[in-house]
């Protein structure tokens, strides 16, 4: 059983789990940094990978323009070595080590990028995708959303205040079976739903 929106103020949560019907398991993740290295480390980094990467192999930092990263073990970066730090284009093809990462920005309106962990190897936890949400989060159909719903008739928006998490209203949308027309902030599990689209947001 899904628990309904509370009404009172909780910490809010700083990971989130998105299962989206037909469109795959994906993380929102809501810090200003992230760290990516092996899942096979005794205290395991943020973004855990199955495939032979050091302990904290790579940190991704928050910025005011968007996302820059800091490498504490070998990265190559359009076939080149990297600097220890560096920017995050609008779309990165990395190789740590061995493991392949694509990072990109696909919404000019948004500074989020989107990070897939390359065949043959994968997130520990089975994400699709982690998102790291600077501003707003789309998912619908189109090119640009950063979790494209191809079955979706309008995009749906995720946008962070402040450490919350909000999701934008629309006159149709169903927050756990309730009509919110205004949105709302996330502070539990909550499934959402509209025409022609559902998806859990739970705390990851």
């Amino acid at each position: 059983m899904i628990p309904t929106m509370s009404d009172t103020p909780a910490a809010p949560h700083l990971s989130w789990r998105l299962r989206i019907d037909c469109e795959g398991c994906h993380q929102l993740w809501l810090p200003e940094r992230l760290t990516v290295g092996s899942a096979a480390a005794a205290v395991p980094p943020d973004l855990a990978i199955r495939g032979p990467l050091s302990r904290r192999h790579l940190t991704l930092h928050r910025g005011a323009e968007g996302w820059w990263a800091e490498a504490h073990a070998p990265v190559q970066r359009a076939g080149g070595p990297t600097a220890e730090r560096f920017d995050l284009g609008t779309r990165e093809s990395l190789l740590l080590g061995a493991v392949g990462l694509r990072v990109e920005r696909p919404s000019p309106l948004s500074a989020s990028a989107t990070i897939h962990v390359l065949e043959p190897h994968r997130h520990a936890q089975g994400f699709d995708s982690v998102i790291l949400l600077h501003d707003l989060c789309l998912l619908g159909p189109g090119r640009t959303p950063h979790i494209p719903c191809t079955s979706w008739s309008a995009p749906l928006v995720l946008f962070r205040r402040g450490d919350a998490l909000h999701i934008q209203g629309r006159p149709d949308l169903e927050l756990n079976g309730r009509l919110a027309p205004e949105g709302a902030q996330l502070t539990e599990a909550t499934t959402v739903q509209g025409p022609n689209l559902r998806l859990l947001i739970e705390p990851a």
